[in-house]
């Protein structure tokens, strides 16, 4: 019954009673690149404490498990309102060459699936990543024909993950797409 929402370097959540609450995030965003030094949130921060450089993206896994995605971190919300910091410098991409070591950089959009695997997309704009809890990222892909759209990411109705850039809709997998 709330509905949760990012806003001004911020996420906030309207509540069934139909009052608005701030649950991460200071709200000392900028929405001009460039205009502020990116900020590193510390693991163990205080939620409401954190400075986003711009919008998150948001997206809740089993539990209800609040994920956060700022322009160069992934982070989970705690149930006592701390940000813990889920650590991406362990990539696995096989033979695919010229791909990040880690995923430190043009974060956009979360999604989790059914079975609580969570996904990002981002990196020069076409990249989706699956993210293990414990560090590890691996290179799912995508058509780097797309222009270097960001693939814009959803957790479907079934419970699958969806990425979609204007041109084409295709299933995420751990795999593959």
């Amino acid at each position: 019954g709330n509905l949760y929402f990012v806003d001004s370097g911020r996420v906030r959540v309207i509540k069934s009673d139909g009052v608005i609450e701030t649950v991460a995030g200071d709200g000392s965003s900028s929405s001009t690149p460039g205009s502020r030094p990116l900020a590193t949130v510390a693991n163990g921060a205080p939620a409401l404490r954190a400075s986003f450089r711009s919008d998150p993206s948001i997206a809740f896994g089993p539990g209800s498990v609040l994920y956060i995605a700022t322009d160069t971190q992934l982070l989970r919300m705690t149930p006592e309102g701390r940000l813990d910091t889920i650590p991406t410098h362990r990539v696995s991409f096989g033979k695919i060459v010229g791909l990040p070591t880690s995923l430190d950089e043009g974060l956009d959009t979360l999604a989790v699936a059914k079975d609580g695997s969570l996904y990002v997309s981002g990196f020069n704009g076409w990249a989706i990543w699956h993210v293990a809890l414990n560090g590890g990222a691996t290179y799912v892909g995508y058509d780097r024909g797309s222009g270097g759209t960001i693939p814009d990411l959803v957790s479907g109705p079934d419970g699958a993950v969806y990425a979609a850039n204007g041109g084409a809709i295709v299933r995420v997998t751990p795999t593959g797409l």
